[in-house]
């Protein structure tokens, strides 16, 4: 009894325990079976996407950030906020973008600078026509070009063929006018169309038929007598008359001539070797048919020429100075001319020779009255200039620079003879001459070539000489 009361127990509890072993079991599988499929899973995602191995803290905070799960605003800005490279201003140009913007700025500079416009006006009685025409130098191909003409209160009549153009203005009111002719063209570079051009402005007269005169002048000193020769004419006309005014140092002088050259005389109230004087020209008349006015200012600078010579012994010893000049290279002539002979009683050339003093010995001289002729033509202080003066020197039998009767001719001795180096010349009765030297205009350069100033040298000479005669005949007639 005890026996089957026993396996009646052990039957009931079986009969409860194997529900519960059955539904224990079911789990087991279904969590192995879910862990197999996760790890499937995983091993596909891993393979779909091999570069996101961020943790699931990053992956969160990825998905805060996107604006799209915050519903943020989305933009256009382009900017990048890396704390690292500093890299946080917006990326409008590359370098390369940058540097071929600044290629094109420099091919347009060089487009503008080659281009050459000229522009030409004539005027007929109140009718001006402008022609213009442009040359492009550079290797750039121009299209569209267009001339454009621009005078205040007149429109022109214009035809144009793309590199030359003219402009006709009518019924122009007597006066002074400028245009302004601009030329713009169109030059393709990278693809893009850039414009250049060039301007000009020209100004020109209506309602007079007259030209402005080009006033060229030139001077010298006459030392002996302080007196200061300015000479001017018209440029570039033959023939024509007018009336010339010539002031400087405070003195004024108006002439009328019957051609187109002039000369004064001023004598200076305190000549001061050195300094630089202005003197105002202008002539007023006509030249070559048409009315001619011009006005020029002639600076130039006073240099006074001196001469001391005395009658000694060795002969007539003479030194010539050149006052207010740091240098001077030119050629001297003095000349002894026998009045009543009319003839040279001796006659010395320099040749061409720097310094600016000069010294000479001109041998026993015969008794008689002379004009001691003074020339010289060359550079001072780098400016061309000429200059003559004479004195009267009278010679008597007994004076230590007299030849005997019957001894050497006059100019006897060699030729360019000069003191010893060092002696002192102690002049009897010393004469001295002081005046302006100064360049001409007119005169060419020659200080640079000996020849060619020996040349010249002597054709001032013979000018010299020839107005020096000239104006001793006439002192002598009076």
């Amino acid at each position: 009894m005890r026996i089957v009361s026993m396996a009646m127990v052990f039957l009931l509890l079986f009969a409860v325990a194997m529900p519960g072993m059955a539904f224990a079991d079911e789990p087991e599988e279904a969590v192995e079976t879910t862990e197999e499929r996760v790890d499937q899973n995983t091993k596909e995602e891993t393979l779909a996407e091999p570069d996101q191995s961020n943790s699931q803290q990053e992956d969160h905070s990825s998905q805060q950030e996107d604006p799209q799960e915050e519903n943020l605003p989305v933009t256009d800005d382009t900017s990048v906020d890396d704390t690292e490279t500093g890299l946080d201003q917006p990326m409008d140009n590359t370098p390369e973008e940058d540097e071929n913007k600044q290629d094109i700025v420099t091919v347009l500079d060089e487009i503008n600078q080659g281009l050459s416009l000229g522009v030409d006006v004539e005027v007929e009685k109140r009718r001006a026509t402008v022609t213009a025409s442009v040359d492009n130098t550079t290797q750039y191909e121009l299209t569209d070009g267009v001339f454009h003409f621009n005078l205040e209160g007149y429109e022109p009549k214009v035809k144009q063929n793309g590199t030359e153009a003219k402009a006709t203005y009518k019924k122009l009111e007597a006066g002074k006018y400028e245009v302004t002719v601009k030329y713009v063209a169109t030059v393709t570079l990278d693809g893009e169309a850039h414009k250049v051009a060039s301007e000009r402005i020209l100004a020109f007269q209506v309602g007079q038929d007259s030209v402005e005169a080009a006033i060229g002048a030139w001077h010298y000193y006459q030392g002996n007598e302080d007196i200061l020769e300015l000479h001017a004419y018209v440029e570039d006309a033959d023939r024509g008359k007018g009336t010339w005014t010539f002031e400087v140092d405070g003195q004024k002088q108006v002439i009328d001539t019957e051609d187109l050259y002039a000369d004064v005389w001023f004598e200076l109230a305190d000549p001061q070797p050195g300094k630089r004087y202005d003197a105002q020209i202008s002539f007023n008349g006509k030249a070559d048919g048409k009315k001619a006015k011009g006005s020029t200012t002639y600076s130039f600078q006073l240099v006074v020429p001196t001469l001391d010579y005395a009658c000694t012994e060795k002969g007539l010893e003479m030194v010539t100075n050149l006052k207010g000049a740091k240098a001077a290279q030119g050629e001297w002539f003095f000349g002894l001319l026998d009045w009543e002979q009319e003839e040279w009683a001796a006659e010395h050339e320099s040749g061409w020779v720097e310094g600016t003093t000069y010294k000479h010995t001109f041998k026993k001289i015969k008794p008689g009255s002379y004009d001691l002729l003074v020339d010289y033509f060359g550079d001072v202080d780098g400016e061309e200039f000429w200059t003559w003066f004479y004195e009267e020197l009278e010679v008597e039998a007994g004076d230590p620079c007299a030849a005997a009767v019957g001894g050497p001719k006059p100019g006897d001795g060699k030729p360019g003879e000069q003191p010893d180096p060092g002696e002192t010349v102690t002049p009897k009765e010393p004469k001295q001459t002081t005046g302006e030297i100064e360049h001409g205009a007119a005169m060419p350069k020659t200080s640079s070539q000996y020849p060619l100033g020996m040349l010249i040298g002597a054709v001032i000479t013979l000018l010299g000489l020839g107005v020096y005669l000239m104006r001793r005949r006439v002192v002598f007639t009076s």
